[in-house]
């Protein structure tokens, strides 16, 4: 029964009307054969933008290429880590993501860990613009990265760090920065 609807609605229809042969023809859009002058625009076009990714690949490196270092004189937190004491490279790679992330790695050691900051604040009164600070919270001979400052930008960026007890005694510790990949 139901192929029986399906026939009469086709025969209905009158089935698929004629196409006039013109418009059967193919049309071969890029054709550099066919059109010379087609295939050297393509080209100039392709190294255009070829050469304007380029452009942009290095501004976008060179933007993120922000590298600060510090000579860190004590183990401390940073996210879930404990990293040893020693010179480490601080990379901004917000201009990469687009978050406000930075990867903290040991120099000697290679070690490294990517942590991302909870809230903007503003840079500590008496710091010296161009100069930036890592901030340490210490309790109880235990030092957390609290903020880290890159010295040029309107505020720094502050970190999870762990609650301070009524025992207990904090303090903080403020390391300052360098600019580039200096030991």
């Amino acid at each position: 029964m139901q192929s029986t609807r399906l026939e009469r609605a086709f025969n209905t229809l009158g089935g698929l009307p004629q196409w006039h042969a013109s418009c059967l023809t193919s049309v071969r859009i890029g054709d550099a054969a066919a059109n010379p002058k087609e295939g050297e625009t393509m080209k100039k076009l392709t190294r255009i933008l070829m050469i304007a990714t380029a452009a942009l690949v290095v501004t976008a490196g060179a933007a993120s290429a922000q590298t600060l270092s510090a000579r860190i004189p004590f183990a401390f937190r940073a996210g879930n880590r404990v990293m040893a004491p020693g010179t480490y490279h601080i990379d901004n790679l917000r201009s990469v993501i687009g978050a406000p992330v930075f990867r903290i790695s040991n120099v000697h050691s290679g070690r490294s860990i990517t942590v991302l900051a909870q809230v903007p604040v503003d840079p500590r009164k008496g710091w010296a613009q161009g100069n930036g600070m890592l901030v340490f919270a210490c309790v109880s001979g235990d030092c957390t990265l609290a903020e880290i400052w890159s010295g040029s930008e309107s505020h720094a960026y502050a970190f999870s760090r762990p609650k301070v007890g009524k025992a207990e005694e904090a303090h903080l510790r403020a390391i300052p920065l360098q600019p580039g990949k200096g030991e």
